[in-house]
């Protein structure tokens, strides 16, 4: 069965670790969720009061950034436990989610190591356009069970990103 099959890393190390190893196992895996979380929540508190909130009110300051800031935490935390209370969600599909998001990462990333005239404001714009249009057909192309869509999914931040980063870059030296 396919929800067994998720858990074979679990098996693995229940089988071949003595209780008192899996129960550490068990720690560490929880630990570096916590950890991955923390990081995640952190950067998108930064990036909602600074790069989002201050762009629309740029006399922001003080208390308005901080609740700007919790905000987008919780909006966050809404989007997560929301995607965790899906029913019969498998690990999977969470895993290829993931990889959609990160996909609106990747050109920016790899322009930024070798080109130095990529600009931040079409960088970011790139990013979050991205996201917004390639997650939501990941999910659908997940749950109609159609792969081409969910491809499409990861494949449209791509360009997307690219043409925000290379387009947006070479209009600002312009």
């Amino acid at each position: 069965s396919q929800g067994q099959a998720q858990l074979a890393g679990f098996s693995v190390i229940l089988k071949f670790l003595p209780e008192g190893g899996a129960l550490l196992f068990t720690f560490m895996i929880l630990a570096s969720l916590v950890a991955a979380g923390s990081a995640a929540l952190a950067a998108v508190s930064s990036i909602g009061a600074i790069d989002v909130y201050r762009l629309l009110r740029p006399e922001a300051r003080g208390r308005e950034i901080i609740l700007a800031s919790r905000i987008a935490m919780l909006s966050v935390l809404a989007v997560g436990i929301a995607v965790a209370l899906i029913p019969n969600i498998q690990l999977l599909y969470l895993i290829l989610l993931v990889g959609a998001f990160r996909a609106s990462h990747l050109v920016p990333t790899v322009l930024a190591l070798f080109w130095p005239r990529v600009s931040a404001v079409p960088t970011f714009w790139g990013i979050l356009l991205g996201m917004l249009v390639g997650v939501p057909l990941f999910v659908y192309g997940s749950i109609v069970k159609i792969p081409t869509i969910s491809s499409f999914g990861s494949l449209v931040p791509i360009l997307i990103t690219l043409a925000f980063c290379v387009g947006g870059s070479l209009f600002q030296s312009a």
